[in-house]
């Protein structure tokens, strides 16, 4: 997790959008063109923070928790049979 002092040294806001009934987390920084960052699986925005301050001498860095991630409601209840989406061994 970015913590606050790491924001402000870097320049970074952080903001969440309510869509579709959920709130989603992202950090955002700099200015000039739009440039989204997005995590992989069992990450967050957190893990863009190494280079969101240089990527934003040139560009507006958006770095999203996907919903289910970091600061980032899930996409909603599990299935009734999670049998079918994922596999235990």
């Amino acid at each position: 997790m970015v913590t606050t002092e790491e924001r402000a040294r870097m320049g970074l806001a952080q903001r969440e959008l309510h869509l579709n009934g959920r709130w989603i987390h992202y950090l955002v920084a700099g200015s000039g063109r739009p440039l989204l960052l997005l995590h992989g699986v069992g990450e967050s925005s957190a893990y863009w923070r190494g280079v969101l301050s240089r990527l934003a001498d040139r560009y507006t860095v958006y770095a999203p928790d996907l919903p289910g991630y970091g600061d980032s409601a899930p996409l909603g209840p599990e299935p009734e049979d999670a049998s079918r989406t994922s596999c235990r061994t």
